[in-house]
């Protein structure tokens, strides 16, 4: 940890002083991530629309809405708090970070829903994903996406199909990654909840506001 502080700190992302870690000023306070802050902040009410469709959030305890600019900072430190949790359980089963990332990547690419026009719930559709296009969408080289594919293989975490990978239901319904699921799921709940109490959410339809 002290090595990774200091490497960061090298780059100047954040400021190790003696009563704390720092994120320095200079990489917060700038255009660039207010944008992506901001991206960020419209894929998680995405996300909570699309949820709340399914009638997978219909009880959260809503408060009155966020007056004025949305409140971005508190909104990302709530989903960053999410994420890690995330990490750090991909992290345990999968042993590093990156190769968790990897994981996560091959899951999300290889996946989409079914078209809306067929009869029945919402399924999910699953399509082999070239190593190249996981290593453009995390931006690592390709060579590096490689060895971490063949470690996430060697666990049985993915396979290949065709000329791609993917993650099969059967890895998804093995104890370990179904436990991970199953607590993912709770903090994403968590993450809303906190999400909600904030005002930084829109009501569902047909569901009143209360005070905080």
């Amino acid at each position: 940890m002290r090595r990774r502080v200091s490497r960061l700190a090298l780059l100047g992302v954040l400021r190790s002083r003696s009563d704390g870690i720092w994120t320095s000023a200079a990489l917060v306070d700038n255009p660039a991530h207010r944008r992506n802050v901001e991206a960020a902040y419209a894929r998680l009410r995405d996300l909570y629309t699309r949820l709340s469709s399914l009638e997978e959030l219909a009880d959260l305890p809503m408060s009155e809405p966020w007056s004025g600019a949305p409140p971005l900072r508190a909104a990302a430190r709530i989903s960053g708090e999410y994420l890690l949790r995330l990490v750090d359980r991909l992290t345990a089963l999968l042993h590093d970070p990156t190769d968790a990332a990897v994981w996560l990547e091959i899951v999300r690419s290889s996946t989409t829903l079914a078209p809306e026009d067929v009869a029945g719930p919402p399924a999910l559709v699953r399509r082999p994903v070239a190593r190249t296009l996981i290593a453009r969408q995390l931006g690592l080289p390709s060579e590096t996406v490689r060895r971490r594919i063949a470690r996430l293989s060697a666990l049985g975490a993915c396979e290949r199909s065709g000329a791609g990978l993917v993650v099969p239901n059967e890895v998804l319904q093995r104890a370990d990654f179904a436990a991970v699921i199953d607590r993912n799921l709770t903090d994403l709940r968590r993450m809303f909840i906190g999400l909600a109490q904030l005002g930084a959410l829109p009501a569902p339809a047909g569901v009143a506001a209360i005070a905080a």
